[in-house]
């Protein structure tokens, strides 16, 4: 739940900071991450929450893939997308968050329901989660200023790669 947590804020400033050179508007870049994140990782909850096969590993497995993927067309959009009218640099930042967003929904309810078997066990996990997301924020500033912003999505690979690891193979 460190890593869930972490990477979810890994993914959630990197995109925000990518965006914002595309937008050309910090506030506008955090609406529209921040937003479709929430909106898109939502739908995955929902979703998984009703597959059969609930296996987080594979979960994680895909999410790291889609990270990879989004990371990719990010970094190969951003100039193309600086020559492109308003309304084709939303629709493209949303059609680029989506995938990774909805995968990004997935690992949270999974694991609360099929790793973790007591209230207690449950109540830390939060708790965990939450200081990662906190902790995450102020180092994910910090690898942008010492090693570039690209390095926030290496963050948020590995902290998924982390929570792969800490899952007992099923």
């Amino acid at each position: 739940f460190l890593g869930i947590g972490a990477g979810f804020m890994f993914v959630e400033l990197y995109l925000i900071k990518c965006f914002t050179l595309i937008m050309g508007n910090p506030a506008i870049s955090f609406t529209l991450v921040v937003s479709a994140i929430l909106i898109f990782s939502s739908l995955g909850a929902l979703w998984a929450h009703t597959k059969s096969d609930r296996n987080i590993r594979l979960a994680l497995i895909t999410l790291i893939g889609m990270l990879i993927l989004t990371t990719a067309g990010v970094e190969l959009l951003i100039n193309p997308m600086l020559k492109a009218s308003r309304v084709v640099r939303y629709l493209v930042a949303l059609l680029l968050i989506f995938p990774t967003a909805f995968m990004m929904g997935w690992p949270f309810p999974l694991g609360m329901r099929n790793v973790l078997t007591n209230p207690l066990q449950r109540a830390y996990a939060w708790s965990v989660n939450g200081c990662a997301s906190v902790l995450s924020s102020i180092l994910a500033a910090q690898m942008a200023i010492s090693f570039g912003i690209p390095m926030i999505a290496i963050g948020a690979i590995l902290a998924y790669i982390l929570a792969y690891w800490a899952i007992k193979p099923n």
